[in-house]
C-alpha cells in the first residue's frame, strides 16, 4: 500500500537544517527530532485551558532514566553534544542499539476528527505515551495511568504486537506510562503500535523508515490518519 503524507508544523518554531546521516551518540543512544528537521523544544506547548495543543514533532527515543549524559529528572534531554542526533530524518527511523539493554520512547497522542478532514487530516497533540522496555527472561508489563485496568497485559497488548513486527522472538519488560485516554479518539491504539515499533527498531541493528513503519501498523491499527501523526509528528494530510 502506498501512501502521501503531507506534515506541517507553523514557521515560527525554530527550523535548523538537515544534519546528513543518522548515527548513534558515544552512549549508544540518538536524540529525535521531527522529520520536519524541527529542533525540539524542552518548553512543552500548552492549549487553551488546560487542553491537548498541536505537536511539532513525532515519537522519541531516549535513553532509560538516568543513563550516562542525561539527567533521570529531565526525560529526553542529554548534555552532550555528540548524542544531539535526530531519530527521523528524512523520512528514515534509525535506532543504535545501546551498550545498555534498555529502550525508552516517547509517542504523542493524535486527533483525527477534523470536521470535513475526518480520516484525512491528522494532529498530533501534547499528551504521551512513555514506554521503558528492557530485555528479560519472560514478557511482563507495568502498566499505569489510562487503560491500567482495561488493557491486555500479554502478548496481545498492542505494544508488543508493534514490537512483534521488527522484533517476532524474544521476551520484554515494559514499564508503561499513559496520559493517552483509551477509547476517546485520541489515537491511544496508534500510539501504542508506534511506540512498539520504536522500541523494536531500538533493538534491532536494522534501519526503518517512516513509510515502512507506516506500513507494519497500518494491518495492525487501520487508521492511517492517526497512525501518521504519532509518527510524523505535527499537522498531516493522509491521502492513499
Amino acid at each position: 500500500m502506498s501512501w502521501w503524507i503531507m506534515s506541517w508544523a507553523p514557521r515560527q518554531w525554530p527550523m535548523r537544517a538537515s544534519s546528513g546521516s543518522v548515527s548513534s551518540s558515544r552512549h549508544g543512544w540518538i536524540k529525535p527530532r521531527s522529520p520536519l528537521n524541527v529542533e525540539p523544544s524542552w518548553m512543552r506547548s500548552q492549549g487553551p485551558a488546560g487542553r491537548p495543543s498541536l505537536r511539532k514533532d513525532g515519537p522519541r527515543l531516549m535513553p532509560p532514566a538516568g543513563s550516562p549524559g542525561m539527567p533521570s529528572t529531565t526525560p529526553g534531554r542529554w548534555r552532550t553534544a555528540a548524542s544531539r542526533r535526530p531519530l527521523l530524518q528524512n523520512n528514515q527511523i534509525s535506532a543504535a542499539r545501546s551498550r545498555r539493554p534498555g529502550v525508552r520512547v516517547r509517542v504523542p497522542a493524535s486527533s483525527a476528527n477534523l470536521g470535513p478532514g475526518f480520516d484525512v487530516l491528522a494532529l498530533a497533540l501534547n499528551l504521551y505515551l512513555e514506554v521503558e522496555a528492557h530485555r528479560a527472561t519472560e514478557t511482563s508489563i507495568a502498566w499505569s495511568g489510562s487503560g491500567a485496568d482495561e488493557v491486555p497485559l500479554d502478548e496481545r497488548n498492542l505494544i508488543v504486537r508493534g514490537l512483534r513486527e521488527i522484533v517476532p522472538e524474544g521476551s520484554v519488560r515494559l514499564r508503561v506510562r499513559n496520559a493517552i485516554p483509551i477509547g476517546r479518539g485520541l489515537g491511544s491504539s496508534a500510539a501504542s503500535i508506534v511506540a512498539g515499533l520504536m522500541i523494536g527498531a531500538g533493538f534491532s541493528r536494522d534501519r526503518v523508515t517512516s513509510e515502512h513503519m507506516l506500513e507494519h501498523a497500518f494491518p495492525l491499527e487501520g487508521h492511517g490518519d492517526n497512525l501518521a501523526a504519532a509518527i510524523f509528528g505535527g499537522f498531516c494530510l493522509v491521502t492513499p
